[in-house]
């Protein structure tokens, strides 16, 4: 990385991380913390499980985070050790999302979403909620933005039909004056 510095460009050191140490070895290939190696001349097939691995990681590693995050807030005991965790993983923020997100969203409704980003757009909901959403966000293969958008919709929908509370501060005012 570079970075600028009274005009001048100096190089940052760049921590290897885990996988440096320890690179994860699928058949055909290496992965390293922010590269893949091919072993040798990979099949198509070798090719294709690493591609499968990456991609079940990915989706996977938000809903780890998350449990991990829960279960570390959950130890009194570790309360002190947590901040330097913190300091080393990722932003605190994100941690507190992944742990909301993955305490929200549990059992099938983890299983049906297409990813953690989809996960997160109906944790607010109740859990029937969540598998019904999902499972329409899945056989129509709608992206992120699109379940947020049909979400939003509907609860309009319900608002205007009448079937939903309305609550919280309206745009209407309504005035009773004493000379009328």
């Amino acid at each position: 990385s570079l970075m600028a510095k009274g005009g001048r460009h100096s190089l940052l050191r760049v921590e290897k991380g885990l996988f440096a140490e320890v690179p994860i070895n699928l058949d055909g290939f290496t992965l390293l913390q922010r590269s893949v190696e091919p072993v040798g001349r990979p099949s198509i097939k070798q090719w294709a499980a690493a591609l499968d691995f990456v991609v079940a990681a990915e989706n996977a590693s938000p809903f780890w985070i998350g449990d991990l995050w829960n279960y570390g807030e959950g130890r009194d005991d570790w309360r002190d050790l947590l901040e330097q965790a913190v300091h080393r993983a990722m932003t605190r923020k994100t941690l507190i999302q992944y742990g909301w997100i993955s305490r929200k969203v549990v059992g099938a409704a983890r299983e049906m979403a297409p990813s953690a980003k989809h996960a997160e757009v109906v944790a607010a909901l109740e859990p029937i909620e969540q598998l019904e959403w999902l499972e329409k966000a899945r056989s129509e293969e709608m992206g992120v933005r699109d379940l947020q958008l049909e979400i939003r919709a509907s609860k309009r929908r319900k608002v205007i039909d009448g079937q939903a509370a309305l609550e919280g501060m309206y745009r209407v005012i309504y005035a009773d004056p004493p000379w009328l």
